[in-house]
């Protein structure tokens, strides 16, 4: 399994006798949007109206109040009923939100269809849809790292905790991580695998190990689209003992999944 070039990012922060990243990273806010409210009341018979996420937001506001219910209509441009719904209803204005993800209504997404609404005084409301699916971007993932015990004076008291950090895609997300040696060609750890049901959750690893060694994060959203970032984890042992956290391109997964671990 090999993935396309990730494009190089360089972080390097310097601290004397002591490697760590600290920082904060700008998580972008799961985008949930209201689903598009038609007025009935006012909705033109000319125009189409986009539906997103299999959800459609209805404005209603019944001016009589004789019927404590009324019936929506969904027909295809043949003419040919597509669904029914029953809604509950009081007088003056009322919110719905029609899910239209059954499989049995069998929707398309290159079609128009009319809906129609007949209130308690014998007036027809006619208006008409169409399912868009909106464009998903692929999913960015980056690594956030937190030294909670780190130290290149005193290696065997290490402690590093690494989060995953997600943006776009879409959830599900299936994350692994692993942690190979210096030369990327063994495991240090068994790798660990868990799923995300949003895009704002965290996913963390404690790593004990002393330096060096590479953290590698691979994320697979719902679509099957995949991102990975790395995070180099040193200890430059020179005269000033200068450390450094680089974060470098993840060029070819196939030497993670192919890595065995060490013995």
């Amino acid at each position: 399994m090999k993935l396309a070039p990730i494009p190089t990012v360089f972080v390097a922060v310097f601290m004397f006798n002591l490697y760590s990243v600290k920082g904060q990273t700008d998580i972008p806010a799961l985008d949930v949007k209201e689903p598009l409210y038609i007025n009935v009341n006012l909705a033109s018979k000319s125009t189409v109206y986009s539906v997103y996420d299999e959800k459609m937001g209805i404005l209603f506001t019944d001016n009589h109040g004789s019927a404590s219910s009324f019936a929506l209509l969904i027909f295809s441009q043949r003419n040919e009923l597509v669904a029914s719904f029953t809604l509950d209803k009081t007088i003056g204005l009322n919110h719905y939100i029609i899910k239209l993800d059954d499989p049995a209504l069998n929707f398309s997404s290159d079609e128009i269809y009319i809906c129609r609404i007949v209130d308690d005084g014998g007036r027809k409301y006619e208006w008409m849809i169409e399912k868009e699916t909106p464009e998903i971007e692929p999913p960015q993932v980056a690594i956030l790292v937190n030294p909670k015990a780190a130290k290149c004076a005193n290696l065997t008291s290490d402690l590093i905790e690494f989060y995953s950090s997600l943006s776009n895609g879409r959830a599900p997300y299936q994350v692994s991580w692993y942690v190979l040696n210096e030369k990327r060609n063994a495991l240090l750890l068994q790798p660990r695998e868990e799923t995300l049901q949003s895009v704002d959750q965290v996913s963390m690893i404690m790593i004990d190990q002393a330096p060096a060694y590479y953290v590698a994060l691979h994320v697979t959203d719902a679509c099957g689209n995949v991102d990975a970032r790395m995070v180099y984890v040193t200890c430059e042992k020179d005269e000033k003992k200068i450390s450094s956290v680089f974060i470098d391109p993840l060029q070819d997964m196939s030497r993670i999944f192919g890595a065995k671990k060490e013995q």
